[in-house]
Protein backbone atom coordinates (compact mmCIF):
# COMPACT_ATOMS: atom_id res chain seq x y z
CA UNK A 1 0.00 0.00 0.00
CA UNK A 2 1.38 3.42 -1.02
CA UNK A 3 0.76 6.24 1.45
CA UNK A 4 0.19 9.73 -0.01
CA UNK A 5 0.12 13.30 1.16
CA UNK A 6 -1.73 15.82 -0.98
CA UNK A 7 0.04 19.16 -0.85
CA UNK A 8 -2.40 21.93 -1.76
CA UNK A 9 -6.11 21.36 -1.08
CA UNK A 10 -7.55 23.52 -3.84
CA UNK A 11 -10.04 22.75 -6.58
CA UNK A 12 -7.93 20.32 -8.61
CA UNK A 13 -6.94 18.35 -5.51
CA UNK A 14 -10.52 18.09 -4.30
CA UNK A 15 -12.16 17.26 -7.63
CA UNK A 16 -9.45 15.20 -9.34
CA UNK A 17 -6.49 13.92 -7.32
CA UNK A 18 -8.25 12.96 -4.12
CA UNK A 19 -11.04 10.94 -5.79
CA UNK A 20 -8.48 9.29 -8.09
CA UNK A 21 -6.32 8.15 -5.17
CA UNK A 22 -9.33 6.99 -3.18
CA UNK A 23 -10.42 4.82 -6.10
CA UNK A 24 -7.09 2.95 -6.29
CA UNK A 25 -7.00 -0.22 -4.19
CA UNK A 26 -3.32 0.16 -3.31
CA UNK A 27 -3.23 3.87 -2.43
CA UNK A 28 -4.21 5.67 0.73
CA UNK A 29 -4.23 9.39 1.53
CA UNK A 30 -2.95 9.86 5.05
CA UNK A 31 -2.70 13.66 5.14
CA UNK A 32 -3.95 16.82 3.45
CA UNK A 33 -1.78 19.93 3.72
CA UNK A 34 -2.62 23.51 2.82
CA UNK A 35 -1.54 26.93 4.06
CA UNK A 36 -5.22 27.59 4.72
CA UNK A 37 -5.77 25.52 7.86
CA UNK A 38 -9.56 25.65 7.63
CA UNK A 39 -9.50 24.34 4.07
CA UNK A 40 -7.04 21.59 4.93
CA UNK A 41 -9.18 20.47 7.86
CA UNK A 42 -12.41 20.48 5.84
CA UNK A 43 -10.96 18.40 2.99
CA UNK A 44 -9.18 16.01 5.37
CA UNK A 45 -12.28 15.41 7.47
CA UNK A 46 -14.23 14.43 4.37
CA UNK A 47 -11.85 11.54 3.68
CA UNK A 48 -10.78 10.62 7.21
CA UNK A 49 -7.22 11.91 6.83
CA UNK A 50 -5.12 14.12 9.08
CA UNK A 51 -4.30 17.70 8.11
CA UNK A 52 -1.38 20.10 8.43
CA UNK A 53 -0.52 23.62 7.29
CA UNK A 54 3.18 22.75 6.86
CA UNK A 55 3.81 19.87 4.46
CA UNK A 56 7.36 19.48 5.81
CA UNK A 57 5.89 17.99 8.99
CA UNK A 58 4.60 14.85 7.25
CA UNK A 59 7.17 14.00 4.55
CA UNK A 60 8.89 11.43 6.78
CA UNK A 61 5.58 9.59 7.21
CA UNK A 62 4.54 9.08 3.55
CA UNK A 63 5.74 7.27 0.44
CA UNK A 64 4.58 9.77 -2.17
CA UNK A 65 3.20 13.28 -2.63
CA UNK A 66 0.82 14.96 -5.02
CA UNK A 67 1.87 18.58 -5.53
CA UNK A 68 -1.23 20.64 -6.38
CA UNK A 69 -0.27 24.10 -5.16
CA UNK A 70 0.06 27.26 -7.30
CA UNK A 71 2.99 26.84 -9.77
CA UNK A 72 5.36 29.12 -7.85
CA UNK A 73 5.71 26.50 -5.10
CA UNK A 74 6.07 23.32 -7.16
CA UNK A 75 9.85 23.35 -7.42
CA UNK A 76 10.78 24.05 -3.76
CA UNK A 77 8.21 21.51 -2.53
CA UNK A 78 9.53 18.90 -4.95
CA UNK A 79 13.08 19.53 -3.70
CA UNK A 80 11.97 18.91 -0.13
CA UNK A 81 10.21 15.72 -1.20
CA UNK A 82 13.31 14.42 -2.97
CA UNK A 83 15.49 15.13 0.06
CA UNK A 84 13.10 13.07 2.19
CA UNK A 85 12.89 10.20 -0.30
CA UNK A 86 9.28 10.91 -1.25
CA UNK A 87 8.09 10.10 -4.78
CA UNK A 88 6.27 12.88 -6.63
CA UNK A 89 3.30 13.41 -8.90
CA UNK A 90 3.19 17.10 -9.78
CA UNK A 91 0.80 19.43 -11.46
CA UNK A 92 2.38 21.39 -14.31
CA UNK A 93 4.82 23.04 -14.42
CA UNK A 94 7.36 21.23 -12.30
CA UNK A 95 9.32 24.50 -11.94
CA UNK A 96 9.09 28.16 -12.92
CA UNK A 97 11.94 27.95 -15.43
CA UNK A 98 13.52 25.33 -17.66
CA UNK A 99 16.83 25.74 -15.79
CA UNK A 100 15.13 24.91 -12.50
CA UNK A 101 13.34 21.99 -14.16
CA UNK A 102 16.63 20.53 -15.42
CA UNK A 103 18.25 20.78 -11.99
CA UNK A 104 15.20 19.32 -10.28
CA UNK A 105 14.87 16.30 -12.55
CA UNK A 106 18.59 15.59 -12.30
CA UNK A 107 18.25 15.72 -8.51
CA UNK A 108 15.37 13.24 -8.59
CA UNK A 109 17.23 10.86 -10.90
CA UNK A 110 20.36 10.84 -8.76
CA UNK A 111 18.19 10.16 -5.70
CA UNK A 112 16.21 7.43 -7.52
CA UNK A 113 12.93 9.22 -6.90
CA UNK A 114 9.98 8.50 -9.18
CA UNK A 115 8.93 11.91 -10.50
CA UNK A 116 5.83 12.25 -12.65
CA UNK A 117 3.88 15.12 -14.18
CA UNK A 118 0.17 14.94 -14.90
CA UNK A 119 -0.55 15.15 -18.65
CA UNK A 120 -4.18 14.06 -18.77
CA UNK A 121 -4.76 14.87 -22.45
CA UNK A 122 -2.34 12.10 -23.41
CA UNK A 123 -4.97 9.68 -22.11
CA UNK A 124 -7.73 10.92 -24.42
CA UNK A 125 -8.64 8.39 -27.14
CA UNK A 126 -8.62 11.11 -29.82
CA UNK A 127 -5.11 12.23 -28.91
CA UNK A 128 -3.90 8.63 -28.96
CA UNK A 129 -5.47 8.09 -32.38
CA UNK A 130 -3.69 11.18 -33.73
CA UNK A 131 -0.36 9.93 -32.43
CA UNK A 132 -0.93 6.42 -33.74
CA UNK A 133 -1.73 7.54 -37.29
CA UNK A 134 1.17 10.00 -37.43
CA UNK A 135 3.72 7.55 -36.04
CA UNK A 136 2.51 4.66 -38.24
CA UNK A 137 3.07 6.71 -41.39
CA UNK A 138 -0.55 6.54 -42.59
CA UNK A 139 -0.46 10.29 -43.29
CA UNK A 140 2.85 10.13 -45.08
CA UNK A 141 5.16 13.08 -44.55
CA UNK A 142 3.54 15.60 -42.18
CA UNK A 143 3.30 18.99 -43.88
CA UNK A 144 1.39 21.15 -41.41
CA UNK A 145 -0.32 21.23 -38.01
CA UNK A 146 -3.14 23.49 -36.86
CA UNK A 147 -4.02 23.38 -33.16
CA UNK A 148 -6.57 25.37 -31.15
CA UNK A 149 -7.17 25.08 -27.43
CA UNK A 150 -9.00 26.98 -24.73
CA UNK A 151 -12.25 28.32 -23.39
CA UNK A 152 -13.66 30.80 -20.96
CA UNK A 153 -12.06 29.65 -17.71
CA UNK A 154 -14.89 28.84 -15.29
CA UNK A 155 -13.27 26.69 -12.61
CA UNK A 156 -14.33 27.37 -9.02
CA UNK A 157 -10.83 28.22 -7.82
CA UNK A 158 -9.91 28.40 -4.15
CA UNK A 159 -7.47 31.29 -4.77
CA UNK A 160 -6.68 33.96 -7.36
CA UNK A 161 -3.17 32.69 -8.15
CA UNK A 162 -3.89 32.61 -11.89
CA UNK A 163 -3.98 36.39 -12.08
CA UNK A 164 -0.84 36.78 -9.97
CA UNK A 165 2.15 36.53 -12.33
CA UNK A 166 4.66 35.74 -9.58
CA UNK A 167 2.53 32.72 -8.61
CA UNK A 168 1.35 31.54 -12.04
CA UNK A 169 4.44 32.31 -14.14
CA UNK A 170 2.45 33.86 -16.98
CA UNK A 171 -0.97 34.10 -18.57
CA UNK A 172 -2.80 31.65 -20.80
CA UNK A 173 0.41 30.49 -22.50
CA UNK A 174 1.82 29.33 -19.16
CA UNK A 175 -1.53 28.00 -17.92
CA UNK A 176 -3.31 26.29 -20.82
CA UNK A 177 -0.40 26.35 -23.27
CA UNK A 178 1.50 23.40 -21.76
CA UNK A 179 -1.44 21.07 -22.47
CA UNK A 180 -1.37 21.86 -26.19
CA UNK A 181 2.40 22.18 -26.57
CA UNK A 182 3.00 18.85 -24.86
CA UNK A 183 0.33 17.15 -26.98
CA UNK A 184 1.71 18.41 -30.28
CA UNK A 185 5.27 17.39 -29.32
CA UNK A 186 4.06 13.98 -28.15
CA UNK A 187 1.92 13.32 -31.22
CA UNK A 188 4.63 14.34 -33.69
CA UNK A 189 7.45 12.80 -31.69
CA UNK A 190 9.58 15.82 -32.60
CA UNK A 191 11.02 18.96 -31.05
CA UNK A 192 9.41 22.28 -31.99
CA UNK A 193 10.93 25.69 -32.71
CA UNK A 194 9.11 29.00 -32.27
CA UNK A 195 9.04 31.08 -35.46
CA UNK A 196 6.67 33.82 -34.26
CA UNK A 197 4.71 34.52 -31.09
CA UNK A 198 1.97 37.06 -30.40
CA UNK A 199 -0.33 37.70 -27.46
CA UNK A 200 -2.59 40.35 -25.93
CA UNK A 201 -0.69 40.90 -22.69
CA UNK A 202 -0.14 44.66 -23.16
CA UNK A 203 2.21 44.62 -20.17
CA UNK A 204 0.05 42.27 -18.09
CA UNK A 205 -1.03 38.65 -18.32
CA UNK A 206 -2.15 37.43 -21.73
CA UNK A 207 -5.61 35.93 -22.30
CA UNK A 208 -5.02 35.04 -25.96
CA UNK A 209 -1.85 33.76 -27.64
CA UNK A 210 -0.80 32.56 -31.08
CA UNK A 211 2.32 30.56 -31.86
CA UNK A 212 3.78 29.88 -35.28
CA UNK A 213 6.24 27.00 -35.06
CA UNK A 214 8.30 24.65 -37.15
CA UNK A 215 9.77 21.18 -36.76
CA UNK A 216 13.47 21.58 -37.69
CA UNK A 217 14.01 17.88 -38.37
CA UNK A 218 11.13 17.49 -40.87
CA UNK A 219 10.30 20.98 -42.09
CA UNK A 220 6.73 20.71 -40.80
CA UNK A 221 5.06 24.08 -40.11
CA UNK A 222 2.26 24.77 -37.69
CA UNK A 223 0.20 27.20 -35.65
CA UNK A 224 -1.26 27.07 -32.15
CA UNK A 225 -4.06 29.30 -30.88
CA UNK A 226 -4.63 29.36 -27.11
CA UNK A 227 -7.33 31.32 -25.29
CA UNK A 228 -8.73 31.82 -21.80
CA UNK A 229 -11.33 34.44 -22.75
CA UNK A 230 -13.30 32.78 -25.54
CA UNK A 231 -14.96 29.44 -26.12
CA UNK A 232 -13.53 27.96 -29.29
CA UNK A 233 -13.56 24.52 -30.87
CA UNK A 234 -10.60 22.65 -29.45
CA UNK A 235 -8.94 21.00 -32.42
CA UNK A 236 -5.75 19.45 -33.72
CA UNK A 237 -5.52 18.97 -37.48
CA UNK A 238 -2.51 17.27 -39.04
CA UNK A 239 -1.97 17.35 -42.79
CA UNK A 240 0.34 14.90 -44.53
CA UNK A 241 1.09 14.19 -48.18
CA UNK A 242 -1.22 11.14 -48.05
CA UNK A 243 -4.14 12.65 -46.16
CA UNK A 244 -5.16 14.59 -43.09
CA UNK A 245 -6.56 13.74 -39.68
CA UNK A 246 -8.31 15.94 -37.14
CA UNK A 247 -9.76 15.53 -33.68
CA UNK A 248 -10.73 17.33 -30.52
CA UNK A 249 -7.80 16.75 -28.14
CA UNK A 250 -10.03 15.54 -25.31
CA UNK A 251 -12.46 13.65 -27.52
CA UNK A 252 -13.26 10.01 -28.18
CA UNK A 253 -12.70 9.84 -31.95
CA UNK A 254 -10.82 11.28 -34.91
CA UNK A 255 -11.67 11.86 -38.57
CA UNK A 256 -9.32 10.86 -41.37
CA UNK A 257 -9.57 12.38 -44.86
CA UNK A 258 -7.84 10.88 -47.88
CA UNK A 259 -7.72 11.86 -51.58
CA UNK A 260 -10.57 14.34 -51.27
CA UNK A 261 -12.64 15.96 -48.49
CA UNK A 262 -15.59 13.73 -49.42
CA UNK A 263 -13.71 10.53 -48.60
CA UNK A 264 -13.47 10.38 -44.84
CA UNK A 265 -13.16 7.68 -42.20
CA UNK A 266 -14.34 7.98 -38.61
CA UNK A 267 -11.78 6.46 -36.25
CA UNK A 268 -12.63 5.21 -32.77
CA UNK A 269 -10.71 3.46 -30.02
CA UNK A 270 -10.84 -0.28 -29.40
CA UNK A 271 -10.38 0.33 -25.67
CA UNK A 272 -13.80 -0.24 -24.11
CA UNK A 273 -12.62 1.30 -20.83
CA UNK A 274 -11.15 4.42 -22.45
CA UNK A 275 -11.48 7.58 -20.32
CA UNK A 276 -14.37 9.75 -21.45
CA UNK A 277 -13.73 13.05 -19.69
CA UNK A 278 -11.11 15.00 -17.71
CA UNK A 279 -11.93 13.25 -14.43
CA UNK A 280 -11.41 9.83 -15.95
CA UNK A 281 -8.28 10.93 -17.79
CA UNK A 282 -6.69 12.29 -14.62
CA UNK A 283 -7.75 9.20 -12.70
CA UNK A 284 -5.90 7.06 -15.22
CA UNK A 285 -2.79 9.25 -14.90
CA UNK A 286 -2.89 8.96 -11.10
CA UNK A 287 -3.41 5.19 -11.31
CA UNK A 288 -0.45 4.87 -13.68
CA UNK A 289 1.71 6.59 -11.09
CA UNK A 290 0.51 4.41 -8.22
CA UNK A 291 0.95 1.26 -10.31
CA UNK A 292 4.47 2.33 -11.19
CA UNK A 293 5.37 2.72 -7.54
CA UNK A 294 3.87 -0.67 -6.76
CA UNK A 295 5.21 -2.65 -9.72
CA UNK A 296 8.04 -0.60 -11.25
CA UNK A 297 6.20 -0.38 -14.58
CA UNK A 298 6.97 3.34 -15.07
CA UNK A 299 3.94 3.96 -17.25
CA UNK A 300 3.54 7.54 -16.01
CA UNK A 301 4.62 10.68 -17.87
CA UNK A 302 8.11 11.53 -16.54
CA UNK A 303 8.67 15.02 -15.17
CA UNK A 304 11.64 15.68 -17.46
CA UNK A 305 9.23 15.93 -20.41
CA UNK A 306 8.24 19.31 -18.98
CA UNK A 307 11.68 20.76 -19.79
CA UNK A 308 11.22 21.24 -23.57
CA UNK A 309 7.70 22.56 -22.94
CA UNK A 310 9.13 25.18 -20.58
CA UNK A 311 11.88 26.01 -23.04
CA UNK A 312 9.39 26.62 -25.81
CA UNK A 313 7.25 28.86 -23.58
CA UNK A 314 10.34 30.84 -22.60
CA UNK A 315 11.22 31.21 -26.27
CA UNK A 316 7.72 32.56 -26.93
CA UNK A 317 7.90 35.13 -24.15
CA UNK A 318 11.37 36.24 -25.22
CA UNK A 319 10.11 37.25 -28.70
CA UNK A 320 6.62 38.44 -27.77
CA UNK A 321 4.81 40.65 -30.26
CA UNK A 322 1.35 42.25 -29.85
CA UNK A 323 -1.61 40.21 -31.02
CA UNK A 324 -3.96 42.30 -33.15
CA UNK A 325 -7.52 41.13 -32.52
CA UNK A 326 -10.29 41.17 -35.16
CA UNK A 327 -12.09 44.09 -33.51
CA UNK A 328 -8.88 46.11 -33.46
CA UNK A 329 -8.31 45.36 -37.15
CA UNK A 330 -11.82 46.58 -37.93
CA UNK A 331 -11.19 49.75 -35.96
CA UNK A 332 -7.89 50.37 -37.71
CA UNK A 333 -9.46 49.87 -41.14
CA UNK A 334 -12.33 52.33 -40.59
CA UNK A 335 -11.98 55.54 -42.60
CA UNK A 336 -11.36 58.60 -40.44
CA UNK A 337 -13.80 61.43 -41.12
CA UNK A 338 -12.20 64.44 -42.77
CA UNK A 339 -9.29 62.54 -44.32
Amino acid sequence: MTTFVIIGAGAVAQSRYLPALESHPRATVSCITDVDEQRARKVAQAVGASHETAYEQVLTDVDAAVIATPPRFHEPIARDCIRQGVHILSEKPIAMSSEQAVALTEMSQSSEIEFAICRQYREAPASRLLKSFVQSGHLGSVQSVTARFGDETRWEFESDYRIQEHLAGGGVLADKGPHLIDLVRWILGQELRVENYRDDSFGGLEANAEIQFSVPKTGTRGTMEITASRTIRNLIEIVGDRGRILAEPGGMQATMYTDSPEEKTLLTTADHDAPRDSRERMTRQVHRFVDSLETGSKSYVPAHTDIPVQQLIESCYSQRQPLVTPWERTHLELPVEGF
